[in-house]
């Protein structure tokens, strides 16, 4: 019985060892990786600190990444979180709003 789209946990840890120990939990706990969009912080540490668990949780089939804070990101961690999301053409709209826009598109919902 699906209840929900998608869940969305907020694994904002520092520690690099925790956040892929997150992203492990959360797909293993859920029926339905692919409905899991693993959030990172990057308010509080660099895109390329955070992309350890984003990774972990895309390796292990995660259905996106929901990054917050966005208006923290400078242009050059917003570079990096389009690579990180294998993004090679050039934004269309301003950065909070086209990375915004390419997790809601590339989210795969039954």
């Amino acid at each position: 019985l699906d209840l929900v789209d998608f869940v969305c946990p907020m694994a904002y840890s520092t520690s690099p060892t925790r956040a892929a120990e997150l992203a492990r939990l959360e797909i293993a706990e859920s029926p339905r990786p692919e409905s899991v969009v693993h959030g990172i912080g990057v308010y509080n540490q660099t895109v390329a600190s955070a992309s350890t668990g984003a990774l972990e949780a895309l390796e292990l089939g995660a259905g996106g990444l929901c990054v917050f804070s966005l208006n923290t990101l400078t242009d050059s961690q917003a570079g990096l979180l389009r690579a990180l999301w294998g993004s090679g053409s050039p934004a269309p709209h301003p950065v909070e709003t086209s990375l915004l826009h390419q997790v809601w598109v590339e989210l795969p919902l039954p």
